[in-house]
């Protein structure tokens, strides 16, 4: 076994047991940050997320609910969140955790197949649209049009949640990866961020390689296309009543089976 399942399964054990002092259960743990977008750099370290449910007797009594957990253990961030926040983050279409739920997990329960099973059904394309373009466009703003980072790392943020916006808005899926994605949309300047990601260049400033406005006229380019892909996309508006209503019964009917779970 390697070092680094070693240390998955030991930073594993320490959620569970960290949700199980809080008076919960784990549901889902996985990667995300540049290990789940594709492009981690050799020294990158591991952003652990997910979801928990709290003892059912928690919630209703004077504890109150306890929306997240957060901690850091040897340069490795943990913040997963309660069931609830979770699904009211994902029926808003929050792109972000819609990709923590579809993600490879590294340790998921029959809760959280169940849930992705019902979230799938509730894809619709206001809430990814605002979410992935809101992402692109707040990164693009704030680093790159500002002139604070026109780095490679920038960049490739920006580009990825264009890709996987546009690919959601198409297809109905949600794919992070964005080597992946770039497969699907091959683009050459794409692939040279990857490849300097990859080798450890994530700082170097982009526009010095590429032609600031070349690599900027991309990105705009990009943009314009997610909105033509959100004008276009056959997906429902927003989740209907119904969809809402299916996933509430589902948490209530979690949440009676978790009544007991600890004294």
């Amino acid at each position: 076994m390697s070092e680094l399942v070693v240390n998955h399964l030991k930073m594993i054990g320490d959620i569970k047991n960290e949700v199980s002092n809080l008076g919960g259960k784990t549901g889902l743990i996985m990667l995300s940050g540049s290990h789940m977008y594709g492009f981690p750099s050799a020294d990158s370290d591991y952003d652990y997320r997910g979801f928990y449910t709290l003892q059912t007797g928690k919630i209703v009594g004077l504890d109150g609910i306890r929306d997240h957990i957060s901690f850091t253990r040897d340069d490795n961030d943990v913040d997963i969140m309660e069931i609830r926040k979770f699904i009211n983050l994902l029926l808003k279409m929050n792109c972000n955790t819609l990709e923590h739920l579809f993600a490879q997990p590294l340790f998921d329960t029959t809760t959280s197949i169940e849930l992705k099973e019902l979230i799938s059904q509730c894809i619709s394309k206001k809430g990814l649209y605002d979410s992935y373009k809101g992402m692109a466009v707040t990164n693009y703003k704030k680093f790159i049009f500002t002139g604070k980072k026109k780095t490679v790392k920038k960049y490739l943020y920006v580009f990825r949640a264009l890709f996987a916006g546009i690919h959601a808005l198409k297809t109905g899926t949600i794919e992070p990866n964005i080597i992946k994605l770039n497969d699907i949309f091959d683009t050459q300047i794409v692939d040279k961020l990857i490849e300097d990601k990859l080798d450890g260049l994530e700082n170097d400033i982009a526009k010095d390689k590429y032609g600031e406005g070349e690599i900027d006229g991309l990105v705009n380019a990009w943009i314009h296309e997610i909105d033509l892909r959100y004008a276009d996309s056959k997906l429902q508006p927003v989740p209907t009543k119904e969809q809402y209503n299916a996933i509430n019964k589902w948490l209530k009917e979690l949440r009676r089976n978790n009544w007991d779970m600890l004294k």
